[in-house]
């Protein structure tokens, strides 16, 4: 995705296969993954001969990728992540578990992280805590999340209800605005809430990763 209005045609609300831009979207990103592990087999093959472990990451449009795709066709991969833009308004997931996590700033001013119109995206968003929450309600997470408060901002964590279950994690940064990727290697661990040390923001995009990685769901092979 190359941003506002350049970007992933993410479809109306609610989301639907019938949709072409969505069927187009979803075609997309299932024939580059086609092609991908046709000419390196050994990410189709994965760990241990396992079966691919795929992860999606986005940012700003392309975190409405990450979340369209984990709505319509979680299957595809073992853990989301998205950066600046959490579920639109009325848009749910509609399928199978997957890890998700979701990085907000709470001054962002181009997608509203108490939620409503974008006049920018020209779309209406939900809450972003509120996203995560139907997110941790479809993975049927156990409840209430673990709340931890840090300097920079308050990261919710909803653990799965069974041992290897699908985890949500949102981290709201104070202070920041849309340009989360300006300020994600000047993070530090205490700063988000962490208790161990995981290497800041990206680290904890990589743990999480590592996490879901480590019970896979099942993923189709192409």
């Amino acid at each position: 995705a190359r941003g506002l209005h350049r970007g992933w045609t993410l479809g109306e609300v609610p989301l639907c296969m019938s949709d072409p831009q969505v069927a187009a979207a979803i075609s997309f990103v299932e024939s580059m993954i086609k092609d991908v592990e046709a000419r390196v087999p050994q990410l189709a093959a994965g760990p241990n001969q396992s079966g691919a472990v795929r992860f999606a990451h986005g940012f700003s449009a392309g975190a409405g990728m990450v979340q369209l795709l984990a709505c319509l066709r979680p299957a595809l991969f073992v853990a989301g992540s998205a950066f600046a833009t959490q579920l639109r308004e009325g848009q749910r997931p509609q399928s199978g578990p997957i890890h998700m996590l979701q990085v907000c700033g709470v001054n962002d001013d181009i997608i509203p992280y108490h939620g409503g119109l974008s006049s920018h995206a020209r779309k209406s968003f939900e809450h972003a805590e509120r996203s995560a929450q139907l997110w941790a309600e479809h993975n049927q997470c156990k409840v209430p999340p673990a709340v931890r408060q840090g300097a920079a901002g308050t990261l919710f964590s909803w653990e799965g209800s069974a041992a290897g279950g699908p985890r949500v994690v949102h981290l709201g940064l104070r202070e920041v605005g849309h340009g989360i990727l300006a300020v994600a290697r000047q993070l530090e661990d205490a700063e988000l809430g962490l208790s161990q040390s995981t290497g800041g923001l990206l680290g904890l995009v990589w743990e999480f990763y590592r996490a879901a990685a480590a019970a896979p769901l099942a993923l189709p092979a192409f």
